[in-house]
C-alpha cells in the first residue's frame, strides 16, 4: 500500500510540476506578444563572408541573459546554421521552428566589432 501511495504522489507532483511550467510558459508568450518578428531574409544575398553550423539556444533581452523571449520560435534550442554577409547576419534553422530563418541587418563595422577576424579560423570554426 506504501508503494502505491508513494507512487500516485511522485506521479502528481510531476504532473503539478509540468502544468506549473506550461503556464509559466503561456504568461510568457502573452507577455511578450509585442516584440515584433524578425525580418525575412531579403531574395539576393550575395556570397557568404564566413558561415558557421551550431546550436542555436535562445534569443534574451539586452542586459538580462536570463530572459529569454519565447515568441515567434525564438526560445525553442535547435541546430542550426550562421552566415555572415556583407549586409547582415542569417540565422537558418529546421522546418520544425515556426520560421526557419532570421535575419539581422547590421551595418559592417558593428558586425566586426561582435565578430573579429582573427576568431574565425580556418577549418571552420570559432576559436
Amino acid at each position: 500500500m506504501v508503494k502505491e501511495l508513494s507512487l500516485v504522489l511522485v506521479l502528481v507532483l510531476v504532473a503539478v510540476a509540468l502544468l506549473l511550467i506550461g503556464l509559466g510558459w503561456r504568461n510568457r508568450l502573452r507577455r511578450q506578444a509585442d516584440i515584433p518578428a524578425l525580418p525575412e531574409a531579403p531574395d539576393a544575398l550575395g556570397p557568404a563572408l564566413a558561415e558557421a553550423e551550431g546550436q542555436y539556444v535562445a534569443t534574451t533581452t539586452a542586459g538580462d541573459w536570463l530572459d529569454r523571449i519565447a515568441v515567434h520560435g525564438l526560445g525553442l534550442r535547435t541546430n542550426a546554421g550562421l552566415s555572415v554577409h556583407r549586409d547582415g547576419v542569417l540565422l537558418t534553422a529546421p522546418a520544425r521552428v515556426r520560421s526557419s530563418s532570421r535575419w539581422n541587418a547590421s551595418p559592417a563595422s558593428a558586425r566586426k566589432a561582435a565578430w573579429p577576424a582573427s576568431s574565425w579560423n580556418r577549418t571552420g570554426s570559432w576559436s
